[in-house]
């Protein structure tokens, strides 16, 4: 059997997040009982997505397989349980191919008990970040995630280049779905960080185009994350 653990990058102050955080833990906690899922915060003035992701495959080390789930999505089971199974080829795995958004009345019939189905606006096809599958191992192959990226922003977008040029990435045909939400202010409405983000994604992205260049990024971000614990 799998040995299956999950992470939620998570840090509160908005109720309506929070409820769905709790239906997204409940709804984990079904699917894979007896898996841990543990609420992931890697501390700091500032949230980092990032660092909270890299934390928690730093608590699970002895999984075959981590989930890092975003506090507001649902995602049908069976894509979870296909990701899972297919995850022990090393690739990073996407349990879903859509991504639709839910509105305030949607996401309150869902965490109601009813399920979504087909329903919600289309929001993504083959989006970059909510949930990831991937094992430990082939995580820290690439890196983890570079904690030079603040808040949300860019860190989605630059651990998915450097998956698929170190380990492949692919999708199952399912569904995910964004729980509604107010809008809260992130770290990536700041043009400062975001600018900074974009660069780090540039210079990834000229480092798999150079041979080399790639091992080089990852060690240096690996060095950072060491400078920073």
């Amino acid at each position: 059997m799998v040995e299956v653990a999950v992470g939620i990058p998570w840090r509160g102050g908005c109720p309506e997040r929070e409820r769905g955080m709790e239906f997204t833990r409940r709804q984990l906690s079904e699917v894979f009982p007896g898996a841990p899922v543990s609420l992931v915060d890697a501390g700091g003035e500032r949230f980092s997505r990032a660092a909270s992701r890299n934390k928690a495959m730093k608590l699970f080390p002895d999984a075959d397989v981590v989930i890092l789930h975003d506090a507001c999505n649902l995602v049908d089971p069976d894509g979870l349980h296909a990701a899972v199974t297919e995850a022990a080829d090393g690739r990073l795995w996407f349990p879903f191919t859509e991504y639709r958004s839910l509105t305030q009345i949607e996401s309150s019939q869902v965490i109601s008990g009813f399920y979504p189905h087909s329903r919600g606006a289309p929001w993504a096809l083959s989006p970059e970040g909510g949930v990831w599958v991937m094992r430990p191992q082939s995580w820290w192959k690439c890196g983890g995630m570079d904690e030079r990226c603040i808040g949300w922003g860019w860190e989605d977008s630059i651990f998915l280049r450097v998956a698929h040029a170190v380990v492949g990435h692919a999708r199952t045909p399912h569904t995910a779905w964004h729980l509604w939400h107010p809008h809260v202010p992130r770290d990536y409405e700041d043009h400062q960080m975001r600018a900074q983000g974009e660069a780090l994604y540039e210079r990834y992205g000229q480092a798999v185009a150079t041979p080399g260049a790639l091992e080089d990024m990852i060690a240096e971000n690996l060095r950072h994350q060491g400078a920073i614990c």
